[in-house]
């Protein structure tokens, strides 16, 4: 017993007169807690509860203390008030539930349940990964494509993803993960035209005049050629005004 109703009884010495003066004393809680439970159970609604287990215990609490008041409250009034109080944004799942035809409470509960853990794993995939991201590329995945341009590709090491087609420079783009003895001794190989001998283009692509291509072809046959034996010019005489 409480400390201070030991005290008010500590002279009763019969338990059947003990047990008299305390039916005399709160035999009428009944009557008092009923019309603020009532109070609560119209007040109680699903929407107003963050998780399924904070209302299904508040239910509960208000359920038990109505059946101590005389108050039975069973699993259709349970089910009821759930499927009444769900607002809005359930509308849609409430339907499906109603249409399911649940006949016990602990049935009911169990689905919302198993719906709130489903809810929560799409709330965490969505914050890691928002719709319409795309997923970050490997650091050492790269590969030349056309000119100047590096595009994403399946593969790691060497010779395996290139996506380069026939013609173009076969040069990769160095690694940027660990440093080796390979990735430092490597160098972009200069590409030159065959037509005029300058670089940045391919022949096919040259855009040099007519005139300065003849010249380049001319020096490269004379040079392949080499001097001849008995080689002789003209010399121009020189004219000066010195006297003689």
């Amino acid at each position: 017993m409480d400390e201070g109703l030991k005290n008010e009884y500590l002279r009763i010495r019969d338990p059947s007169e003990l047990w008299a003066r305390l039916e005399e004393r709160f035999g009428h809680q009944q009557y008092v807690l009923l019309p603020k439970l009532r109070h609560e159970w119209e007040n109680l609604r699903f929407q107003d509860f963050t998780s399924v287990n904070e209302y299904n215990s508040a239910l509960f609490r208000i359920a038990l203390q109505l059946e101590y008041c005389g108050h039975e409250v069973s699993d259709f009034t349970k089910i009821e008030k759930t499927f009444s109080t769900m607002g809005k944004r359930n509308i849609d799942f409430q339907r499906q539930l109603r249409q399911s035809k649940i006949e016990k409470f602990t049935d009911l509960i169990a689905i919302l349940l198993v719906a709130e853990q489903n809810d929560n794993v799409l709330l965490k995939n969505n914050n890691l990964r928002p719709s319409g991201s795309i997923a970050i590329p490997e650091a050492n995945f790269v590969a030349r494509s056309g000119r100047g341009r590096w595009i994403n590709k399946r593969g790691r090491g060497r010779g395996r993803g290139s996506g380069l087609s026939r013609g173009q420079n076969t040069f990769k783009k160095p690694h940027y993960g660990k440093r080796n003895a390979y990735s430092k001794n490597i160098e972009k190989p200069r590409t030159t035209c065959n037509k005029c001998g300058l670089g940045g283009h391919r022949a096919r692509a040259c855009r040099t005049p007519k005139h300065f291509v003849d010249l380049y072809q001319t020096s490269i046959r004379q040079r392949n050629k080499g001097p001849e034996a008995h080689f002789i010019t003209d010399a121009i005489p020189l004219t000066t005004n010195m006297p003689k």
